[in-house]
């Protein structure tokens, strides 16, 4: 891994190893939380998958749900993030890639106001890859590929899931939802602060993709001092 570049402009330039990405990830799951919930309200009417049991989807997910719980119960998907890894970076195609290992528990909005949980599964060795977009200094990132290789049954209320169909119809569903999670991505852009303590403001930010490391770059405007300053 480089320490300098000549051949990119910016004046602050630093490199990102995937051994870097492998033990910052590792060091935060050991003491913090990744994760989070969709509940079915958060679900567009326009979409084509919708979380209730009368979903055409969600029923050849998740067979037995529709009869066990009734129609259109809406159901609630909560994410847990266990392990987060041996990420690669490839120059070739300007993605950065990686394996994770995730819980997801399906949650039955009853009739009678009470909630249950309808399935717990784990979803191993689930490879993924995406790409940062960068737009003057606003940060965004786009999913280009989703699967999971194992699919562990850790309960279930409405009947015997198999784990081998389970993982076929996740795969499936999860190329169905890609264009609408990277719609939601688009909307979450993270603005890099610009103007540093008044002193210099960032300007050209730059990311480069490069086999086993990434460069990120920007270049330093210093500000002159105002009036106020000088008085």
């Amino acid at each position: 891994m480089p320490m300098k570049m000549i051949d990119h402009p910016e004046k602050f330039q630093a490199f990102v190893s995937t051994y870097a990405l492998d033990s910052f990830v590792s060091s935060y799951l050991s003491v913090g939380k990744m994760g989070g919930t969709i509940y079915s309200s958060m679900i567009p009417p326009t979409s084509p998958v919708q979380l209730n049991t009368s979903d055409t989807t969600m029923n050849l997910v998740f067979g037995g749900i529709s009869k066990y719980y009734g129609p259109n119960i809406p159901l609630d998907i909560h994410l847990k993030l266990k392990s987060l890894g041996n990420f690669e970076i490839t120059a070739a195609d300007s993605v950065m890639a990686g394996l994770a290992t995730l819980d997801m528990e399906l949650w039955a909005n009853k009739l009678d106001g009470t909630r249950e949980m309808a399935a717990s599964i784990t979803l191993g060795d689930l490879a993924f890859g995406f790409s940062v977009l960068i737009t003057d200094m606003l940060v965004s990132a786009q999913i280009t590929e989703v699967y999971s290789t194992t699919v562990t049954v850790n309960s279930c209320t409405f009947g015997r899931l198999s784990a081998l169909k389970l993982k076929i119809e996740l795969n499936k569903g999860f190329a169905i939802a890609q264009p609408m999670i990277n719609e939601a991505l688009a909307g979450m852009q993270l603005q890099v602060p610009s103007n540093i303590a008044g002193v210099f403001e960032l300007h050209n930010l730059n990311l480069s993709y490069y086999d086993s490391y990434l460069y990120a770059g920007a270049t330093p405007v210093f500000l002159p001092p105002t009036l106020a300053d000088l008085l």
